[in-house]
């Protein structure tokens, strides 16, 4: 039987404890330290010293790739964690890239929404010059006809098909139609 630095029994032959990983070679290559003959003391020694406190064996090559291991897990985790969160943020944000052709209402289907919601709150608003109480727009979708400026066609409750030209703020922010 061979002992580990930590003193826990492994077979013979066996490179690493089996219990804690420590080498099991190196423990067989220390000796024990010679005891000095009682009442003796080494040359030059003072019998008031206090003993140094025992060497720590290295930390086992298990050990350390078991902890890398741990460690390269955690921050693939978190990486994946924080691509995700970037991905939310641009989804939720209309895409980055300001003034691009997918950012706010320069997107078609961003444009087409709001134009629908626009023109229904306009119909049932007493104070518009379109008030129709009861009328509805819907199925609203927008077509990009050159620069800023879009097409957009809706059908009407009454079953009628309305059709607006829209231009788009370049920052995509606002819109106005004509």
């Amino acid at each position: 039987m061979a002992t580990c630095s930590n003193g826990h029994d492994n077979p013979e032959g066996q490179a690493f404890c089996g219990q804690c990983g420590a080498p099991v070679a190196l423990a067989e290559a220390k000796s024990a330290p010679e005891e000095p003959a009682a009442g003796s003391l080494p040359a030059g020694s003072d019998s008031t010293a206090v003993p140094s406190p025992p060497v720590e064996a290295p930390e086992s090559q298990a050990k350390q790739g078991r902890r890398r291991r741990v460690l390269i897990g955690a921050g693939a985790g978190v990486l994946v964690v924080v691509v995700v969160i970037v991905g939310a943020v641009i989804a939720l944000s209309g895409g980055g890239g300001g003034g691009s052709a997918s950012s706010g209402f320069n997107n078609p289907v961003t444009l087409a929404n709001d134009v629908q919601r626009a023109a229904n709150q306009h119909l049932n608003d007493p104070s518009s010059g379109v008030y129709n109480p009861g009328a509805s727009v819907s199925g609203v979708t927008c077509i990009h006809t050159s620069g800023t400026n879009f097409e957009c066609n809706g059908t009407g409750s009454d079953g009628s098909t309305n059709s607006v030209s829209v231009t788009v703020a370049a920052d995509g922010k606002s819109w106005i139609s004509h």
